[in-house]
């Protein structure tokens, strides 16, 4: 383009255009000032639909990651969410083992007590409190096994095999 803005070679013979709307120029430099290199669409209507596209597209992919970014966002919640409630009931079952685990000990500790300090002189109370004593033992081991247990099944060593049995039969064989 010269310094009036006319077109002085094209490279599209027979090209029309509108010739101060340029889809991009540079200036020529010193040896021809005002004067401009300068690219014009052939198809303008075809740069429209491109761009159309283009923000569709965008437009699609910002809708899928704020979906993506929503649903992790929810699985992340859900997670802490169920994290807390098994932190919640670890916590739970800790105190309520170790308060299961002090009433047979400390049923031990009195009963040998007595018996260590001479104090029951009654052989029939003697026997009551050795039963005692041996009942709470078995009791304290039932109660060790089953935290044992737990700790398997959480950690995956112990599994258990499921089979079908006689509900009745098992009941009138219980009674």
């Amino acid at each position: 383009l010269d310094e009036n803005g006319r077109p002085v070679a094209q490279s599209h013979p027979n090209f029309a255009a509108d010739w101060k709307h340029t889809f991009v120029s540079v200036e020529v430099g010193e040896a021809l000032p005002h004067w401009e290199v300068a690219a014009y669409l052939l198809n303008p209507a075809k740069l429209r639909e491109s761009e159309q596209s283009i923000v569709r597209t965008l437009g699609s992919l910002v809708a899928l990651l704020v979906l993506a970014i929503g649903v992790g966002g929810w699985l992340i919640v859900a997670d802490l969410k169920r994290q807390l409630t098994r932190a919640r009931q670890k916590t739970d079952f800790v105190s309520n083992v170790s308060h299961e685990l002090k009433t047979p000990l400390t049923s031990i500790r009195m009963f040998s007590e007595l018996l260590a300090e001479g104090r029951v002189t009654d052989e029939e109370k003697r026997r009551s409190f050795l039963h005692i004593i041996t009942a709470e033992v078995a009791r304290l081991t039932r109660l060790i096994n089953n935290v044992l247990d737990f700790a398997r099944l959480e950690r995956g060593e112990k599994q258990y095999h499921f089979q079908p049995c006689d509900l009745a039969a098992l009941v009138r064989e219980t009674v």
